[in-house]
């Protein structure tokens, strides 16, 4: 019998080799991750104001004149580094008792000075509060001036502008955004003119100590 013509061939399936490795299509690649932003660690800034108790620390200008008050302004860069600076406007004023002066008369002081400041740093809650000693030292200028008297016939000048260096220490403490130290601070000083007459040499110079506290923000 001849084939039909509609004769299905079948063709042989090869064996399936039981060894045979399938390998599965590779994974895609996982999202790649952006790289974090760096992190910069603030230095903080303060602005500060306040005050404390004054006086001269030489005999004669101390036995010439009472214990006074001071006041500043100060703004500090780098509360939270190593490393710090200061600037401020320094003012004083006390009663003075020479004679020839009247009995109201007062000694006034105003300068500046800048500093640089060694902190040691201790951040607590995360960087929430601060509690930080420190030291520092710098150089300023102050200007003395005798009000409510004249002078003509006293054995002191009108005014008087004297070079200072400032240095001392002190404790700082922060909590988000408020901020507060306390120092005492040593200036001896040069070119003093103010104690005139006087043959009592170095004990004439105005170097000074104050102690007081301040207070402020920090940013």
């Amino acid at each position: 019998m001849a084939p039909s013509d509609h004769t299905t061939v079948l063709e042989p399936t090869p064996p399936v080799n039981s060894n045979t490795i399938v390998v599965p299509p590779a994974a895609p690649p996982p999202p790649v991750e952006p790289l974090p932003a760096p992190s910069f660690r603030p230095a903080g800034a303060s602005l500060l104001v306040g005050g404390g108790a004054f006086d001269f620390s030489r005999n004669l200008a101390r036995s010439e004149t009472d214990m006074g008050g001071y006041w500043n302004v100060r703004a500090i860069f780098g509360t939270r580094n190593f490393l710090g600076l200061e600037a401020a406007y320094v003012g004083s004023m006390q009663g003075i008792n020479v004679l020839g002066l009247s009995s109201n008369a007062s000694l006034v002081g105003n300068g500046a000075e800048g500093a640089l400041r060694f902190n040691v740093p201790v951040q607590m809650n995360r960087g929430m509060s601060l509690v930080e000693p420190f030291v520092f030292g710098g150089a300023g200028w102050s200007r003395y001036t005798v009000v409510n008297s004249t002078t003509t016939t006293a054995s002191i000048n009108d005014n008087d502008d004297v070079l200072t260096l400032p240095f001392g220490g002190g404790l700082a403490f922060g909590h988000r955004g408020f901020f507060a130290d306390a120092r005492f601070t040593y200036r001896p000083t040069y070119y003093n003119d103010l104690l005139r007459g006087s043959n009592a040499g170095s004990s004439a110079r105005l170097d000074s100590w104050g102690a007081g506290a301040q207070l402020g923000f920090e940013f």
